[in-house]
């Protein structure tokens, strides 16, 4: 493509001897000394970016504020955060992706949850009586399922950070089918889980 331009570099001292060179420094010149200002427009990738990144701040002291406890314990101050070892085999199965949404969330059928909406008259874990059935306690340190949870997590008592961190998101599926305490009665028959 450069083939056929014509393309002559020069090395001028002082910048003298060019007639652009000469109009630019006279330019800059009266520029530094005249008192006229000339108004431009602000770029509009200049606001774009001023106001991606006002929301961004906005949407992370919302986050850290108001946003869900459990979640925040999951995912941690930022909002943008993600679980990094989400798979796309994981995305295309909708189940699976529920019971991710559902374990990140809280948002559940654990008796924590069901109380808060009012559908449970208690908070308890039904498996071992003892503590208020949340994600963490399911997933990490309920004493019913430590075997279980042995055998998935190579640990038997963990923290939410922990699972999150440590732990591949299928494996901690597989635990959470075999436990069937998300599926809903149509999955357990349809996956063979006993």
């Amino acid at each position: 493509m450069g083939a056929n331009n014509n393309l002559e570099l020069r090395w001028i001292a002082a910048h003298t001897g060019l007639w652009g060179n000469e109009k630019a420094d006279e330019l800059a010149k009266l520029g530094t000394t005249s008192n006229l200002i000339h108004k431009r427009p602000v770029p509009q990738s200049h606001i774009n970016n001023y106001i991606n990144n006002k929301v961004i701040q906005l949407n992370n002291e919302h986050w850290t504020k108001n946003g869900p406890k459990h979640t925040k314990m999951i995912l941690g101050h930022n909002s943008g955060k993600t679980i990094n070892n989400i798979n796309s085999s994981l995305i295309n199965n909708r189940k699976d992706y529920r019971t991710v949404v559902q374990l990140i969330t809280g948002h559940c059928g654990l008796n924590k949850h069901l109380f808060n909406m009012k559908k449970s008259d208690t908070m308890e874990c039904p498996l071992c009586g003892h503590r208020e059935e949340t994600v963490s306690h399911f997933l990490g340190k309920c004493p019913a399922t430590t075997q279980l949870r042995g055998h998935y997590f190579n640990e038997y008592y963990l923290s939410i950070n922990d699972i999150f961190d440590k732990i591949h998101i299928t494996t901690i599926i597989k635990y959470t089918n075999k436990t069937k305490m998300l599926l809903k009665p149509e999955d357990i028959d349809n996956t063979g889980i006993t």
